[in-house]
């Protein structure tokens, strides 16, 4: 089983082993917009990097769906 990044603005998708890749990708994909909130401390980022996937999703707009191998590569020939 993997774990398929589902973009809701229409960007790439993308395959993941599992769902602990997928949150700590998209953990380093938005370091850069708590960064730039001007209201960014030291909480915020200790906040960012403990977020749950689900949360990390509807904060940034993602969502994810748990396919299967075969199914992957069908992503991973992109």
């Amino acid at each position: 089983m993997k774990v398929l990044r589902i973009c809701r603005q229409g960007g790439d998708d993308r395959v993941y082993q599992s769902k602990e890749d997928l949150r700590t990708s998209l953990i380093d994909l938005h370091m850069q917009d708590v960064l730039e909130d001007e209201l960014c401390n030291s909480q915020m980022i200790k906040n960012h990097k403990n977020s749950t996937l689900d949360g990390l999703c509807g904060m940034f707009d993602w969502e994810y769906k748990i396919i299967s191998n075969k199914e992957a590569e069908q992503y991973e020939k992109i």
